[in-house]
C-alpha cells in the first residue's frame, strides 16, 4: 500500500487533498509512478484564495502553525507556479473555491473576480468556483448570471459563516 510518506516529492502539508487523490491514482496504476493511462485525477475543492482580502484573524488563524504558508502564498500569487505543482503532483485540473464572506473572513463580492482572473492562466484546468451572498448584492438572480458570464464553473451554494 502507498503512504503519504512515500511520496517525497508531493508537499503533502501543502494541499492535503491532492497527497489524497495522488495516492488514490497511484494505487489504481500499481506503483509509484503515475501511468499515462491512469484515470485522470480532479481535486475538485482546493482554496486558493486572495490573501490581502483576509481579516487579520481570519489570516492568522491559516498561517497558525504551518510551516508551509510562503507556499501558500506563492501559489496564491502565481498561478503558473501553482500549474507546475499540479504537474508534479499528477493533477489534471483543480477545482478552486472562493467564497463571499466579508464579514466573517474578509472576502467581499469581488472574490469571485479575483478567482476568474487567477484561472485564466489555463482555463481547461483551473475550475473557478465562486459563491453569491444575497446580503451584499442588490440582485442575487443577476449576480449569479454575472458569474456565469464571467467564467465563474460553479458555486459553492451555503449561507457562508
Amino acid at each position: 500500500m502507498i503512504s503519504a510518506n512515500s511520496l517525497s516529492h508531493v508537499k503533502i502539508g501543502i494541499l492535503p487533498s491532492l497527497a489524497r487523490h495522488y495516492i488514490l491514482r497511484c494505487s489504481i496504476a500499481g506503483g509509484n509512478s503515475l501511468a499515462s493511462d491512469a484515470t485522470p485525477v480532479i481535486d475538485i475543492h482546493i482554496h486558493i484564495q486572495p490573501l490581502h482580502a483576509y481579516k487579520p484573524h481570519a489570516l492568522a488563524l491559516i498561517q497558525k502553525g504551518r510551516r508551509d504558508y510562503p507556499e501558500v502564498e506563492r501559489y496564491s500569487a502565481d498561478a503558473k507556479l501553482f500549474l507546475n505543482f499540479l504537474d508534479e503532483a499528477g493533477i489534471e485540473r483543480a477545482g478552486l473555491i472562493n467564497y463571499v464572506s466579508p464579514e466573517v473572513i474578509g472576502f467581499p463580492p469581488e472574490v469571485n473576480d479575483w478567482i476568474t482572473s487567477y484561472c485564466c492562466a489555463d482555463p481547461a484546468r483551473l475550475l473557478a468556483f465562486g459563491s453569491v451572498h444575497p446580503k451584499y448584492v442588490p440582485d442575487a438572480g443577476a449576480e449569479v448570471d454575472r458569474l456565469a458570464h464571467l467564467g465563474i464553473r460553479g458555486l459553492k451554494v451555503h449561507p457562508s459563516h
